[in-house]
């Protein structure tokens, strides 16, 4: 009570903290975040460098002023405490530094001095886009389990040619 924190967290990290907090096992596989009660009890941190949030803008009247077709109006927000970037898709990107601009009134995104602050978050932003978003029907446990299964049926990623194949067969055997 009482207490601030300047964590990063997420929105997505609200599951988590329930299902945690009445007892539940959470399955990461389903729900992305992760549990704030370890800031609540005040026994460990959450150590993130960079909160990512989405925003589906289709059903603002912008969406029609931008000349955007409804699937195409996502924003997509990197913050790292300071500076914050937010980017759509065919639109200029946008940097704000809430230390100086807490209200976000003057973009920085086309200063020169500010362009390695644009490069950096929008690395963040397409690393976090790469990375796997929808597995939801086993654990990564579950997952790890079955590495190796591949090669007794189905497509070989990374195998080459017919000796290769035997190479990574022999190694199984």
């Amino acid at each position: 009570r009482g207490t601030r924190s300047d964590t990063l967290v997420e929105s997505i990290d609200l599951a988590p903290t329930f299902v945690e907090y009445f007892g539940g096992t959470v399955r990461s596989n389903i729900l992305e975040g992760t549990s704030l009660l370890p800031l609540l009890h005040d026994s460990a941190s959450i150590d993130r460098e960079i909160v990512i949030s989405e925003f589906d803008y289709s059903q603002r009247m912008l969406r029609e002023d931008l000349g955007q077709k409804t699937g195409e109006c996502m924003l997509t927000m990197a913050f790292d405490g300071r500076w914050k970037l937010v980017f759509a898709e065919g639109f200029d990107p946008m940097l704000y530094d809430l230390q100086a601009d807490p209200g976000e009134f003057h973009d920085l995104a086309g200063v020169p001095e500010h362009a390695d602050q644009v490069a950096r978050l929008s690395a963040e932003i397409f690393r976090w886009a790469r990375r796997q978003h929808n597995r939801v029907t086993i654990t990564n446990e579950q997952m790890e389990a079955r590495t190796g299964d591949e090669v007794k049926k189905g497509i070989l990623l990374g195998i080459r040619d017919q000796a290769h194949y035997d190479e990574v067969m022999k190694d199984k055997d």
